[in-house]
């Protein structure tokens, strides 16, 4: 029997005569990738020597068994007698049962020890790939993973942002490498997508396969066919960068050798020259960059771009398919069938087995402003159609609402909806139901009235029934901070169902202490402002239930020309919030109120009616001294103003050097800017910082400043009791 020495060196010559013979053949295991070169002998990998010594006498005993009455004259099996009746067995049972097949343990780790890594494992003990075209790459001593290529530096899609060394461990694995798709190719073969966050979706198996963000299963409204998808992913999505990148990474306009990585979204680092190099999005050496011609040799690798959002109901651009219109069903239309519906902002909501209607929203029970009291299951069938829903206008509840629905202190199961306003159906139990303005589970409820101590499940059964909408109507809403007084001075006014809460419609907008080092003037060279988290704050219950307030993004406020906050850009960003909300659009007019400002609901509304219907915003102060103006404390634009200043405002911030200003001085000359008419109405707020406030004023609606809550509640009383 030969040594293991001699098992363990093979010439080269042997071994090549031996896989072209023998390896090649279907009935023998193809020995793995990495065997490297040690003098003139090719071992099988250091770590798995006698694994491979092993694997050449299988390979040594198939050619006996294949036939062949010796080994190599004077090889390691030399004298050994065969069996004179070779291949007896199952020849077509294969594996370790064909006698004519060596066990394919015997090959296992030829190219290192245990099996061949799969992509994304640590290759460090096998140095080879188990899937085609890869190859082990070393970031450092600690960590080496099987992956198509290999740029030095950095990775941005990986997890700990040390650097890669890419030196190569081992053969490349046989084979191409499997190409990535982008959105519009079928990934079904690839099972993986090259942009940041996309993941192969698949809509018929074996036959088409495209990227996307997400994937509800059914129809897909920008897929130019209507057939339906399985949704099923068919591989992870595409990484996007990690966590580390946009600190340790270069930021655009600064040299980028160094770090070898980029902290923006799509921008790589690319070379001007020896000296200098600078993260950009492209680089073309053919067209000078600020004067200077450039080399655009690439170091490290490109920060992939930032994901679309998951929510995202179709790539940026992508416009709805042409069977949409046709197909789905229209306003009014039973979408059952078709499970989707035309219209922009709409969801195929199921009634009952037999019908399903498009609607913005829905609401398991009753609806309340619906043909008869059947309720709804609320089901949506199919896709959301993207966009924004036509601008609904306020409509009060059906007439069977007051026969129908139950009364206060009544069972409400049966009815799923109530009769008094602001009050919603919940349960205690499986036998009693009744109607409450609020609930909390496993609350104790006989401080209430309640005829014994047992808690509440607080289960809502049907809508809240809302106020009447009144005309002209009202969207309202306050802008406070998450801390000081602002909070609890507004949930005083919800409870009671003032300010802001008698208007028809109304939103909190709220934002935390600016934690940054920008000013509207100046930023930091190489700063870069960590994004501040939006945090939502819960105010209790209103009139039409739950309170949450709308974060927005805080900036920097300095101090304004005329000594006051400088707050015009943190105004704007409500505003986008305002918009985003689409409640402007339904209601005649829209009024920002500051929280300390006492509003009289009623005096503003037979104020505004004389101006409804036009383009409009009400200049409330014309304090001695200064031009008159609309002072902040209570700001009133009519709706045509509002779609005004959404469309045009860019205009204004294009034109005018607005950052030092205020933003009621802001919004006064915007409009004014626009062509926006202004209505003067100087009696009908009472303002301390104008001219002085009187809460006994008969002609004024709206009273300013009242910081604290007995203050306020106590001036909104003198101001009814004035008349």
């Amino acid at each position: 029997m030969a040594s293991q020495r001699e098992l363990l060196a093979v010439t080269d010559d042997e071994l090549d005569a031996a896989l072209a013979e023998d390896i090649e053949s279907p009935r023998v295991p193809q020995m793995r990738p990495g065997a490297r070169r040690v003098g003139g002998n090719r071992r099988l990998g250091t770590a798995a020597a006698v694994t491979g010594a092993l694997a050449l006498m299988g390979l040594a005993a198939y050619r006996m068994n294949s036939g062949g009455n010796t080994m190599a004259d004077g090889g390691a099996g030399a004298g050994v007698k065969l069996d004179a009746e070779p291949c007896k067995g199952d020849k077509k049972k294969g594996g370790d049962g064909d006698p004519c097949r060596p066990p394919m343990d015997l090959f296992e780790g030829a190219a290192g020890a245990g099996k061949c890594a799969a992509a994304g494992e640590d290759c460090r003990d096998s140095r080879c790939c188990a899937e085609a075209g890869m190859q082990c790459y070393a970031q450092d001593d600690s960590r080496a993973e099987c992956r198509a290529e290999c740029v030095p530096g950095p990775d941005p899609v990986f997890g700990n942002g040390k650097a890669w060394s890419c030196e190569k461990l081992g053969e490349r694995a046989a084979g191409e490498a499997p190409k990535c798709n982008v959105p519009g190719e079928d990934c079904t073969k690839s099972g993986c997508c090259s942009d940041a966050g996309l993941t192969c979706y698949e809509k018929i198996p074996g036959e088409w396969a495209t990227c996307k963000a997400s994937c509800t299963p059914g129809l897909d409204l920008f897929d130019s066919s209507p057939g339906e998808w399985t949704c099923k992913a068919l591989g992870p999505a595409a990484p996007a960068a990690a966590g580390w990148v946009t600190e340790q990474c270069a930021p655009a306009g600064v040299d980028c050798r160094q770090k070898q990585c980029c902290s923006d979204p799509n921008h790589q680092c690319y070379m001007r020259d020896e000296y200098w190099g600078q993260c950009r999005s492209a680089c073309d050496a053919e067209t000078p960059f600020n004067g200077q011609k450039w080399g655009c040799e690439t170091v490290g690798s490109r920060t992939p771009a930032a994901p679309p959002p998951k929510d995202a109901p179709a790539p940026a651009g992508a416009k709805l398919a042409d069977w949409v219109a046709t197909t789905c069903a229209k306003e009014g239309e039973n979408c059952r069938k078709s499970g989707c519906c035309s219209d922009a902002g709409m969801q195929c909501y199921e009634k009952n087995r037999k019908e399903a209607y498009c609607r913005a929203s829905c609401e398991p029970g009753p609806d309340l402003f619906g043909e008869d009291s059947d309720p709804w299951t609320c089901k949506a069938f199919g896709p959301r159609t993207p966009g924004s829903p036509k601008a609904a206008p306020g409509r009060n509840v059906s007439a069977w609402v007051a026969e129908e629905c139950a009364a206060a202190n009544k069972d409400c199961r049966k009815s799923g909806c109530c009769r008094d306003v602001g009050t919603a159906c919940f349960t205690k139990n499986d036998g009693w139901a009744t109607c409450l303005r609020d609930c909390t589970p496993g609350q104790n409820r006989s401080a209430f009235g309640d005829i014994d101590d047992k808690p509440w499940k607080c289960e809502q059964l049907g809508p809240r029934t809302p106020k009447p909408w009144m005309t002209p109507s009202f969207f309202c809403f306050n802008v406070i901070r998450t801390v000081g007084y602002e909070a609890d001075l507004i949930r005083d006014q919800m409870y009671k169902g003032v300010g802001i809460f008698s208007c028809e419609e109304y939103a909190v907008f709220s934002n935390e202490p600016y934690k940054g080092l920008a000013t509207q003037w100046y930023t930091p060279p190489g700063y870069i402002e960590k994004p501040q988290p939006l945090v939502t704050m819960h105010l209790g219950v209103g009139p039409d239930g739950p309170v949450d307030t709308i974060p927005f993004k805080s900036v920097y406020v300095g101090t304004s020309m005329d000594h006051t906050a400088g707050n015009t850009q943190l105004f704007l960003n409500v505003w986008e919030k305002v918009l985003e909300s689409g409640k402007h659009k339904v209601t005649d007019w829209t009024i920002k109120l500051d929280p300390d400002a006492v509003m009289l609901a009623r005096r503003v509304r037979s104020i505004l009616s004389q101006y409804t219907g036009g383009g409009t915003y009400i200049v409330n102060c014309d304090k001695p001294g200064m031009a008159p103006m609309m002072f902040g404390s209570v700001e009133m634009f009519s709706k045509q103003a509002m779609v005004t200043f959404f469309e045009r405002k860019d205009e204004c911030l294009n034109s005018m050097g607005w950052k030092a200003w205020g933003e009621d001085y802001f919004m006064g000359h915007c409009l004014d800017f626009l062509g926006v008419q202004r209505t003067n109405q100087f009696t009908m707020v009472s303002d301390g910082v104008c001219k002085g406030v009187n809460c006994g004023d008969p002609n004024a609606a709206v009273f300013h400043p009242m910081k604290e809550s007995n203050a306020w509640m106590s001036c909104l009383s003198q101001a009814e009791a004035s008349g």
